[in-house]
């Protein structure tokens, strides 16, 4: 099952078409209930998006809570969205998509070779951060017209020796620390990356347990 939280807003998977949505702090509840059998969710203060690998789509959540309505849906190969203000940003084979809700091209970030092919994003306020296949956290900043990245090219492994597979990556609200999940064969980590100074400040090893 699939969930997603920002801002004031929390939406749960309940079953493969079924989104509970609710308010904070009014703790006021909106069913979403689709034809789609949801893979993925995303919501920010005004939309709740849904997708399952080869179709998305997006619904306008009113600021007085009314009625949820569609705001736009369109066919996508990709396993990741995320949606900041009105864009949507899917995860590709080699690139980030950045598209409108109807599904119009409006950015293509690219990566080179050596940087590896994106797997994984995260979008909090105004700050994007883009993990790749060969450990590299690329940030972009998404308020201006069209994404900009604002970080140097870096690859973990030059921070921290046996990274080992990223799982998940997240930024905080201004784009100075991306927090990263990685695996190598049964130990996991988690890193704390400082963007300004390029080094991992933090690293927590666990062991994983195979039940």
């Amino acid at each position: 099952m699939s969930y997603s939280f920002s801002g004031n807003i929390a939406a749960v998977q309940l079953s493969p078409a079924h989104l509970l949505i609710k308010f904070f702090p009014s703790l006021h509840v909106e069913e979403l209930k689709t034809d789609m059998h949801i893979k993925g969710v995303h919501c920010n203060k005004n939309h709740a998006a849904i997708w399952n690998g080869k179709k998305f789509a997006i619904y306008e959540i009113p600021e007085n809570k009314s009625f949820i309505r569609s705001a736009g849906s369109f066919t996508c190969d990709t396993h990741k969205v995320a949606v900041y203000e009105q864009n949507v940003y899917l995860v590709n084979s080699h690139s980030i998509s950045i598209r409108t809700f109807q599904g119009t091209v409006k950015q293509e970030l690219t990566f080179l070779k050596k940087e590896g092919d994106p797997f994984d994003l995260d979008i909090c306020g105004s700050h994007m951060v883009v993990a790749t296949n060969r450990g590299v956290p690329k940030i972009y900043d998404l308020s201006r017209r069209e994404a900009r990245q604002v970080s140097v090219t870096k690859h973990l492994e030059d921070c921290i020796s046996k990274l080992g597979k990223i799982h998940l990556i997240k930024i905080n609200c201004n784009g100075t620390k991306v927090a990263v999940l990685s695996q190598n064969v049964r130990k996991h980590m988690i890193l704390i990356f400082i963007v300004l100074s390029q080094n991992v400040c933090k690293c927590l090893n666990y062991i994983f347990i195979l039940a």
